[in-house]
């Protein structure tokens, strides 16, 4: 039998050996694209759609969940939160009611109390690397006594420069800071949100062919070059979005964030986040024949002091007597999302800076500079999409994701001569709601619960109080027997129509049936 099975067994040994080899050079060479799932269409998850079309998508105000790093964020139950437990094997994620990792506080602040703004994105964020007292900012607010400074966490993953910016704008401001820092990160150049969506997502595929994308750097690398199970054609929305991005992210959002700073009087520092490696710790683009990052020239033109991370980690590293591989111990292992450990010292090191008098003890540089040539080569890092007319690319992604209303009603306006304004499309919120709770019940009624379950869900997108698709989400998820997502959408109805009868009803025989669920469990 052996004799006969020599080859076969030979040619899978080969495969197997040449599949891992590719694995760890695209991994070695950073072939793949860093990625963080970012689950909209899935209940567990803590991103909601966005209609602002800078933003694309944000977190979910009220989100709490439990994680495992092997196995990402669960949804629990109000009464399983225990916020402050060890999170040795696990953490707490919670985003408060603004839509922001942070602790609950009100947006006025108290007499005597600073403030500062941490922008940036999943390194910032961290949902499902770190527990909440680990990230970045908690970590840097416990840097300073007596909880005379507010630090907020205005991070959202996988947001570019101008979006992140756009949060500022938008929710960061309420809090009145005294000092923004954003934290820049090598991937912030490009010229969009990055988005994929796992689990639930807008396509779907086998939960296998999910796993290996999301842990495999080899396959999604294939997978988004030759758009295998249709992963490419999941960041073909990000033409509109990228439309209103535009295609130099940095230089305009660094614009605009100079103009918040002079009428919203606050002062901005630009802190690089380094590129870790199992040999050391790095920083990227740096300009062509120069000692200076890209990043830093653009600040400085922008009138903003800039300090590399970098160097703190090296000094942290040195004192390590065995020497840890540097992507294990200050990432979770790919080179960029910190470890506990990482936040700490990040943490630290942007104490230090922000309270040294001397700038130049703490690698502070602040150069007066008028560089359009470091805001050339930005441009050119920036990612760019060959497609069609942006239209046809629209509305033809919207329908093979069965989108079918919102590319019914995008084609609409193109027709009505509205061409490549997708945001305007999406403004008539309330024909759009009509259109969506109209689908969503002719889906219900022919028995396409998963199609009417989404439907509801985006109608919710463009008013969250909307009733009639609260009460017909949660009849949605009876027949599907979410009965606890059931029951939370009937709260919600009578939250906002407390006489309506039929949520009254329903959320009687869903909190029976809980009940005994609970009854057999126990």
């Amino acid at each position: 039998m052996f004799w006969w099975l020599r080859k076969p067994i030979a040619a899978l040994l080969a495969t197997l050996f040449a599949l891992a080899l590719g694995e760890f050079l695209v991994r070695k060479l950073h072939l793949a694209p860093q990625m963080q799932a970012i689950r909209l269409e899935d209940e567990h998850s803590p991103y909601i759609r966005s209609f602002n079309p800078v933003l694309r998508y944000e977190l979910q105000p009220g989100f709490q969940a439990r994680f495992t790093p092997q196995h990402g964020y669960l949804r629990t139950r109000e009464n399983d939160f225990v916020p402050g437990a060890p999170a040795t094997h696990s953490g707490f994620t919670t985003v408060n009611s603004h839509g922001l990792r942070d602790v609950e506080r009100p947006t006025r602040r108290n007499a005597g109390v600073s403030r500062i703004v941490l922008l940036g994105d999943s390194v910032v964020e961290l949902v499902n690397y770190v527990a909440d007292e680990q990230t970045i900012a908690r970590q840097l607010e416990d840097q300073f006594e007596g909880r005379s400074v507010e630090v907020i966490n205005c991070g959202v993953a996988g947001y570019c420069t101008l979006a992140e910016v756009e949060l500022l704008e938008r929710l960061g401001l309420k809090f009145s800071p005294d000092q923004v820092v954003l934290l820049f990160v090598e991937n912030d150049f490009w010229g969009f949100n990055l988005e994929h969506t796992l689990g639930g997502g807008i396509v779907e595929r086998p939960a296998l062919v999910e796993s290996l994308f999301e842990h495999s750097h080899l396959f999604r690398q294939t997978a988004l070059s030759l758009n295998l199970f249709h992963f490419g054609d999941e960041l073909a929305p990000a033409e509109w979005h990228r439309h209103s991005i535009g295609d130099n992210n940095v230089v305009d959002g660094f614009r605009r964030l100079q103009q918040l700073s002079v009428e919203h009087n606050f002062d901005v520092l630009i802190a690089v986040w380094p590129s870790f490696t199992k040999d050391g710790i790095e920083d990227r683009h740096f300009l062509p024949g120069q000692d200076d990052l890209i990043v830093e020239h653009i600040a400085w033109a922008h009138g903003f002091p800039t300090t590399r991370l970098s160097s703190a980690f090296r000094n942290d590293w040195e004192t390590l007597p065995q020497k840890p591989k540097p992507d294990w111990y200050y990432t979770n292992g790919d080179g960029m999302h910190p470890s506990p450990r990482g936040c700490q010292v990040a943490a630290a090191a942007l104490h230090r800076v922000l309270t040294t008098a001397d700038p130049g003890a703490v690698g502070i540089r602040f150069e007066d500079v008028d560089d359009d040539f470091a805001s050339m080569v930005a441009q050119s890092l920036a990612i760019q999409e060959q497609s069609e007319s942006m239209e046809e690319r629209i509305e033809w992604v919207l329908r093979r994701q069965n989108r079918w209303v919102e590319a019914e009603h995008y084609s609409k306006r193109i027709q009505s001569g509205h061409k490549g304004d997708f945001v305007s499309a999406f403004q008539d919120k309330p024909d759009l709601l009509n259109e969506y709770h109209r689908t969503g019940l002719q889906f219900r009624e022919s028995g396409q619960l998963y199609a009417a379950l989404d439907v509801f869900q985006r109608a919710l997108t463009v008013n969250p109080d909307h009733v009639d698709s609260l009460y017909h989400l949660g009849l949605t998820q009876v027949q599907l027997k979410r009965w606890q997502s059931a029951r939370d959408s009937f709260v919600r109805v009578l939250q906002i129509a407390p006489s309506h009868a039929g949520a009254l009803q329903q959320h009687q025989l869903v909190q029976q049936e809980l009940n005994e669920q609970n009854n057999n469990v126990q």
